[in-house]
């Protein structure tokens, strides 16, 4: 999302960036499955939160911190930037079995 995109209200912003980080978060959980981690050991929803502020809103005063505090940090934390960036995307799959798997994959395009 580039900054002439981003919301101008307050409650715009607010409301989007409730929607990013939730989105991350399911991201994260997606990725602690895969690596066995617990997601409260890797980030909370603040950290999301702060994530967004700072890739998407620019705010400095909101740093990454916390944003992957565990093992295989480097590697979530590139995640969730990725998706951030729109370099990953969400899929969705299995409505045969009646539950719906999300997977989170890299764009065929994205560098």
């Amino acid at each position: 999302m580039r900054g002439d995109q981003c919301p101008t209200s307050t409650n715009d912003k607010d409301q989007d960036e409730q929607i990013l980080a939730q989105l991350l978060s399911i991201a994260l959980a997606n990725r602690c499955a895969q690596m066995e981690v617990a997601v409260g050991l890797v980030g909370t929803t603040a950290d999301l939160r702060h994530l967004v502020r700072w890739h998407v809103y620019g705010d400095k005063t909101a740093t990454r911190r916390g944003s992957c505090r565990a093992g295989g940090k480097k590697s979530a934390a590139d995640l969730l930037t990725d998706v951030l960036a729109g370099r990953i995307g969400a899929a969705g799959r299995g409505p045969a079995a009646r539950i719906i798997r999300c997977s989170f994959e890299r764009k065929a395009d994205a560098q």
